[in-house]
């Protein structure tokens, strides 16, 4: 059997056509598991920052006891009442703290909205904004933060006081 140039010139095409084909496959893969990769990258920083901030308050006997006061003040009476109840430099340490905690937030809220994570690892976060959210107002802390964050923080505070 001889081959002339038109039949091996159908045979390259089928054999690049394998490869092509190939190569998808193993690009699909190599992206599934940079997915995941990044999934547990950001994972483990979300873990870093919360242990951050637990080491951050355990490790300050000041801190820790600002915190406390906070929030068992918050729970008897609600976060503005609370915040009204700290002496000044209380309502400082708070504020550094708050801040810190809801850059952690927005960062999450931003990863949910580019599809870096699922929407569900965000729930548990709106029961916080839902009970620190008032004293982010009043310490005047959603002004740092992005636009779109800021407006779903009083969206889920409009809804907790049209159901109070």
């Amino acid at each position: 059997m001889s081959l002339d140039i038109q039949d091996l010139g159908a045979l390259g095409e089928f054999f690049g056509a394998l490869f092509v084909a190939a190569t998808l496959i193993y690009l699909s893969l190599q992206v599934k598991v940079a997915q995941r990769t990044t999934m547990a990258q950001i994972y483990q920083m979300r873990a870093d920052a919360a242990s951050l901030a637990a080491v951050l308050v355990g490790s300050s006997s000041e801190l820790r006891q600002t915190m406390a006061r906070y929030y068992q003040l918050r729970a008897e009476a609600g976060a503005d009442q609370a915040l009204q109840a700290l002496d000044p430099d209380e309502r400082n340490q708070l504020f550094w703290y708050m801040r810190g905690q809801l850059t952690r937030i927005d960062n999450i809220y931003f990863q949910v909205q580019k599809g870096l994570m699922d929407k569900d690892t965000f729930v548990g976060f709106e029961k916080q904004i839902r009970q620190d959210g008032p004293a982010w107002r009043t310490l005047g802390l959603l002004e740092y933060q992005r636009p779109g964050f800021r407006d779903m923080v009083e969206k889920v505070l409009a809804e907790r006081d049209a159901t109070a």
